[in-house]
């Protein structure tokens, strides 16, 4: 059964029905698209076209004044984004994309149904740049829109106004709608695409993939090596070094990798006349004026067939396709050693590691909090380790990472739960802040609620119009065709079903009482709430949460209150002890120093390991027996880093006894 459609609020004669003309008095949105950041830079004609000449257009043709005598206009281009502090950041954006996923548009459908809302018309340069949906349900929530709110469109390219009123002026822009779905898939997905296609299958980069170090692509047209990889010498030389250097270390790859962390970078940067693509397209990180890459990419580096030559895209493999930058005895020698087999199914017989991996099901314990860190190289993520879970803190130098916190999910989220409950006991805040920030979130899941009803609506009807035509045709291709389109069409209803469904649940659960209620009995009442809830709640009172790394003992905590007056907090939490791995550089020291040197020159020597743990590692390195010394230092499980810490922040260790092992502190 077909939706019934809301007619325009307004009537409108014949001649406005086929002729429209704009209301200047209302408000104009223009609407600017690019499907790729770099027609912001390449194309300039493209992106001045959709912005400074539209604005002119509006001005200058269609009498809209920026005097305020007319309706405002407001330009959207959609793959520009401005933050709070006024800086642009640039984007891609596609018009097969559902409005939801384009910001200016669905501002502009947003203000299109506000109540409050005076746009009367929304201006592109073509159709194609509001939408491309195949599908065409985004643009057909859009055509609904425009109809029950007596917005018009305007096409610049065409001088072109369409009333949606008028069902002939909805179904031709429909039918633009799908002209440029069909180009996307006949033309670019088709003959483009087939084109790279078999330029790749020829032996040629064709921009797909990524250019592998060591080599760039020649871009004379003239050259017979045109689009293929050629040599770029200052990098080849260094992959060439790799694969010797891996060798002469006995094709020992954990050595390998601590030598290569030990480097400032690996690879230089490339000179200025190497052009942009292939610098942006050699997946390499920027360190220290060159670049390097992360861990894992090393046995890539080493296993990978196009330094002998071979090249591999679209199921074809080209040998002696482009210059090689190793020996092949030399190439087949590492690859054999981190192989189990070769490309052509041949055993390589190596020796593997034994690994030992616990099977461990992770349970439905969720993380209550996200955490960012103060220090850029790290990350902050969640998981569990054997029955425990942990934030863990993790640091990125290069191809180096390392696991600099490993906090007790149970013994942070308390703290901060705990921390919250006295801010309440103690202050008043103002009920009616929360309340408008919660009002948000509601209104959010409000909006996103009526546009997946909308698109639910929509594909029915489009569903209908479908089987209809479908009864009509009696050729297979195009019956076949119809089927594949109503089959993504349920897909794309049952997974907004879905939303809808999370949606509703979620917006129960915030509305549960008032805000004044929920607070006021929160602490009693914090177990019994859904995690859901308390996430919810959370969410309103927390701006921000950072987790960072102070000594191998101890680790901070900051919070950053919704509430203004709440300001900033910061909570030190001691582990009670450190859990640093000792590294081969650290071991040549204590087996150095061990025997000789007192205490204290040791742990100024090691000054991130407690008396404890260099106790432990002399006996495991045999470099203890038989030597006693003396203790200047007497807690053996404290090390010389966290004794500095608590110095800078005037604490001691009996502040985090008994038990009590959080410690706020406040500037």
């Amino acid at each position: 059964m077909v939706a019934k459609r809301k007619k325009p609020t307004k009537f409108y004669a014949t001649e406005e029905l086929y002729n429209p003309r704009i209301d200047t008095s209302r408000d104009a949105y223009l609407y600017g698209r690019q499907s790729d950041k770099e027609q912001v830079v390449e194309n300039i004609q493209s992106h001045i076209s959709q912005t400074v000449r539209l604005l002119d257009y509006v001005k200058n043709t269609l009498g809209f004044k920026d005097d305020g005598t007319t309706g405002s206009v407001t330009l959207f281009v959609e793959n520009e984004v401005v933050d709070s502090d006024g800086n642009v950041s640039i984007k891609d954006a596609s018009g097969t994309w559902p409005i939801d996923r384009r910001p200016g548009l669905k501002a502009i459908c947003n203000a299109i149904e506000s109540p409050t809302s005076n746009v009367g018309v929304v201006i592109a340069e073509y159709v194609d740049r509001l939408f491309r949906d195949e599908d065409r349900i985004d643009s057909n929530i859009f055509i609904k829109l425009c109809r029950e709110n007596d917005v018009f469109v305007h096409i610049e390219s065409k001088r072109m106004t369409y009333n949606f009123a008028n069902l002939q002026h909805a179904e031709m822009f429909r039918m633009e709608v799908q002209m440029a779905a069909a180009y996307i898939e006949n033309h670019v997905r088709g003959t483009m695409h087939r084109r790279r296609s078999l330029a790749a299958r020829s032996g040629m980069w064709a921009g797909m993939g990524s250019i592998p170090v060591g080599y760039i692509t020649e871009r004379n047209e003239e050259d017979p090596r045109y689009g293929k990889f050629i040599i770029y010498k200052p990098h080849a030389k260094i992959v060439h070094w790799l694969f010797v250097r891996f060798v002469k270390l006995g094709y020992d790859l954990v050595e390998f990798k601590r030598e290569l962390q030990a480097m400032p970078y690996i690879f230089p940067a490339f000179e200025s006349w190497v052009h942009p693509s292939d610098t942006s397209k050699c997946n390499l990180r920027v360190q220290n004026g060159g670049f390097s890459f992360c861990e894992s990419t090393i046995e890539k580096i080493l296993t990978n067939q196009v330094y002998i030559g071979i090249f591999k895209r679209e199921g074809v493999t080209r040998v002696d396709n482009h210059p090689a930058i190793i020996e092949e005895d030399l190439f087949w020698s590492v690859y054999d050693r981190l192989r189990d087999f070769r490309p052509d199914g041949t055993p390589t017989n190596r020796v593997r590691r034994v690994v030992k991996y616990s099977q461990i099901t992770y349970a439905e314990r969720k993380p209550l909090f996200t955490f960012t860190s103060s220090d850029p190289k790290a990350t902050v993520s969640y998981g569990r380790s054997a029955q425990w879970y942990h934030y863990k803190v993790r640091v990125y130098d290069g191809m180096s990472r390392e696991t600099v916190v490993s906090a007790y999910a149970d013994v942070v989220e308390d703290a901060i739960v705990a921390q919250l409950f006295e801010r309440l006991q103690l202050q008043d805040i103002d009920i009616g802040d929360m309340e408008k920030k919660r009002a948000a979130i509601i209104e959010k899941n409000a909006k996103r609620k009526r546009r997946l009803e909308q698109s639910i609506e929509a594909i029915d009807e489009e569903i209908d119009t479908l089987t209809v035509n479908m009864g009509k045709i009696k050729t297979d291709v195009v019956v076949a065709r119809l089927e594949t389109q109503i089959e993504k069409l349920l897909g794309r209803k049952s997974e907004a079903e879905a939303e809808l469904v999370q949606i509703a649940q979620s917006s129960q659960e915030i509305v549960l009482g008032t805000f004044e209620e929920e607070l006021k009995d929160l602490e009693q009442s914090w177990h019994k709430h859904s995690f859901g809830l308390r996430k919810s709640l959370l969410k309103l009172l927390i701006k921000e949460l950072k987790l960072d790394y102070v000594s191998p003992r101890f680790y901070r905590i900051t919070i950053v209150w919704m509430y203004g007056n709440w300001g900033v907090e910061t909570a030190f939490i001691d582990k009670g002890k450190g859990n640093k791995k000792w590294r081969s550089d650290d071991n040549k020291i204590l087996r150095d120093m061990y025997r000789d040197k007192s205490q204290l020159e040791i742990m100024k020597a090691l000054p991130q390991r407690s008396w404890r743990s260099i106790l432990h590692q002399a006996d495991h390195l045999g470099v203890r027996e038989g030597t006693w010394k003396p203790k200047t230092i007497k807690n053996v499980n404290i090390c010389l880093d966290d004794m500095a810490f608590l110095e800078k922040f005037g604490l001691t260790l009996e502040q985090f006894q008994d038990g009590n092992d959080v410690v706020w502190y406040f500037w």
